[in-house]
């Protein structure tokens, strides 16, 4: 059977392809006005895909400053700690210095009291008796007893004379007696001289 097309050519079915090319296309200034549409989409997209992967790359900014803002923080308690423990270990070891300079000051300063006490023996004369001897730093009270100040006068002053006592100076006499004679009780200080008597 033979088909007939009864339809007229002018009443032909419209494609997008031909009404591109018969309507758009068909003067020079709908291909302008074409044209610079495309080109306005083209860019408004182009600007949309900028817009959006700015926005990405300022959250995953915001998200990276966070971050880091938490690790500074963090860092920031980490490091007061630290300097906490510095500051009490900077303490300790000034406390311990300290006790050190003293003990190593105390050792260099002990005084050799034997041999203080040696030569101290040695410069008492005869009929003069030591009978307490008190010792305060470089300081020694001597009380004893004797027949007559001038031996008192004579020990003060070999005391003064000796290399090891210094400033030798009188406190009392008195007057007493032993098994019915007459005696003198006395007392007098000196300093030690510490250069001779520092071990």
């Amino acid at each position: 059977m033979r088909r007939i097309n009864l339809i007229p050519p002018e009443a032909e079915k419209i494609t997008p392809k031909k009404w591109l090319k018969g309507y758009i296309f068909k003067s020079r200034t709908r291909r302008l006005v074409s044209l610079a549409a495309i080109v306005f989409i083209f860019i408004n997209l182009w600007q949309v895909t900028f817009l959006l992967r700015y926005k990405f790359a300022v959250r995953q900014g915001k998200k990276s400053i966070t971050k880091l803002q938490q690790k500074l923080a963090q860092s920031q308690d980490v490091y007061a700690k630290i300097k906490n423990q510095k500051q009490e270990i900077e303490k300790e070891t000034r406390r311990i210095e300290e006790k050190f300079k003293i003990l190593q000051q105390a050792q260099a300063e002990t005084i050799a009291w034997a041999k203080v006490l040696a030569h101290l023996s040695e410069l008492v004369p005869q009929d003069l008796w030591i009978g307490k001897v008190t010792l305060n730093k470089d300081l020694v009270t001597l009380a004893g007893t004797t027949f007559d100040n001038a031996i008192v006068s004579r020990f003060m002053a070999r005391l003064d004379e000796s290399n090891y006592f210094k400033e030798t100076s009188f406190n009392y006499t008195q007057k007493a007696k032993l098994t019915d004679k007459p005696v003198i009780n006395f007392e007098v200080t000196t300093h030690i001289v510490l250069e001779k008597a520092i071990r």
